[in-house]
């Protein structure tokens, strides 16, 4: 639906360009979203694996 995407995309700018530290605002979406879809995404980069999602510049 619609507002699924548009949570989605809200979501993938908060993790993207938000303040604070990633894992913080990871953490701050999965609390403050009702979105399945975000809480999914939120979850899965959050979740533990022998890979980094995200890695220092």
């Amino acid at each position: 639906a619609r507002n699924d995407i548009t949570a989605l995309r809200a979501a993938f700018q908060t993790l993207a360009q938000g303040e604070g530290a990633f894992q913080d605002r990871a953490k701050r979406l999965c609390e403050e979203s009702n979105n399945q879809y975000v809480k999914d995404i939120v979850e899965f980069v959050m979740g533990d694996s022998d890979r980094s999602f995200l890695t220092p510049g």
